[in-house]
């Protein structure tokens, strides 16, 4: 169902088109590499590698005067071969600051620059195993140490019926805003509703046609990652709300009644992962404004973390969220540590 639809059909056909536009600019070995990563990466996955290389690329040609009037695609890999663990140290740092296309400058978090050099090691690891290159550089470098002991970013409770209510009532202080979202509020309580009691991705949210929901097995088919097919089951509550939108909402939207996407804009066309979030950041500010930032991946973990707290098997949350690993579930979903301090807090010690 879900991985046949038109719109997964166009989304790989994107990726495919700027995965090939980012090689243009790349040596043949590099591509090569990338083509490889094909059996067991995502397309979305080697994008960011490309972009990674093409960035480190750009590196050599500006601190490495045999590659100054190069292009980076005529840079040897031999050259590549000559650089030593100080030359990618020098990259780390490097690494510190970017600047967008718009010319603004950005410093990078550590997860940032740690996910980039992991492109360059898988890449030069790569070059070795194959016997392309006799010496890794990246070998001997440091390494970015980052901090695991993050606190699990959820919603409590009261949180989430706050932000409900909000959505569901269409309570925004600005006059147009509330005209706005008065005119959406089934669909974007059907969204939340959704997110919320599913765990579902954006990514999984958007690309979902009508035909993909199931109300008599009340479940829903989505696309995870790596493009296998699920079934995701949902609750009460979900059914209403999508059936409230369907009913009531969505048939305004429909440009033609042969559209098959699920949730529609107000432009009449399928929604996108950024206007899911841009919602979601609206409706946060006026619900919590203490809170830093309401996300789509924040309602991913608000389920997680609630579905364990109710269950005690993280077995069962990382079948429901989709992860092949139950160490990703616990990574950033278990939240055990808070729940011990708390409970530490009620024990009378003395």
């Amino acid at each position: 169902m879900a991985d046949n639809s038109a719109y997964r059909k166009e989304q790989a056909k994107a990726y495919g088109q700027k995965l090939d536009a980012i090689c243009q600019g790349l040596p043949s070995y590099m591509v090569s590499y990338l083509n490889a990563k094909a059996s067991n990466c995502r397309i979305s996955t080697r994008i960011e590698y490309a972009n990674d290389l093409a960035l480190f690329l750009e590196f050599v040609r500006e601190r490495n005067p045999l590659a100054k009037n190069l292009d980076a695609k005529d840079i040897p890999l031999e050259l590549l071969e000559q650089m030593s663990f100080e030359d990618i140290n020098e990259f780390q740092a490097y690494l510190d600051h970017g600047t967008r296309d718009d010319g603004h400058a950005y410093a990078n978090r550590e997860a940032a620059k740690a996910r980039r050099m992991s492109s360059l090691r898988s890449f030069f690891k790569y070059e070795c195993s194959h016997n392309y290159i006799s010496h890794d550089p990246t070998v001997g470098a440091e390494k970015i140490r980052l901090k695991k002991d993050k606190m699990i970013e959820r919603l409590d409770t009261d949180e989430v019926y706050k932000l409900l209510s909000v959505v569901e009532n269409s309570r925004l202080s600005s006059s147009r805003s509330r005209i706005f979202c008065e005119k959406n509020h089934f669909r974007d309580t059907a969204i939340l509703t959704l997110l919320l009691n599913t765990g579902i991705r954006v990514s999984e949210l958007v690309g979902l046609d009508v035909r993909d929901v199931d109300f008599e097995d009340m479940a829903i088919y989505v696309v995870r990652k790596g493009g296998k097919t699920d079934r995701v089951f949902f609750n009460d509550a979900v059914r209403d709300a999508l059936k409230t939108y369907i009913e009531s909402e969505r048939p305004a939207y429909l440009s033609s009644p042969n559209e098959k996407a699920l949730f529609l804009s107000s432009r009449r066309q399928r929604m996108q992962v950024r206007s899911i979030q841009k919602m979601l950041e609206k409706y946060g500010k006026e619900a919590l404004p203490m809170r830093h930032s309401v996300s789509p991946h924040k309602m991913r973990k608000t389920y997680g973390t609630a579905l364990y707290d109710q269950t005690g098997d993280i077995k069962l949350v990382a079948d429901v969220l989709g992860h092949e690993s139950v160490d990703t579930t616990a990574k950033h979903y278990i939240d055990d540590k808070t729940e011990h301090k708390r409970r530490a807090a009620t024990i009378k010690t003395y």
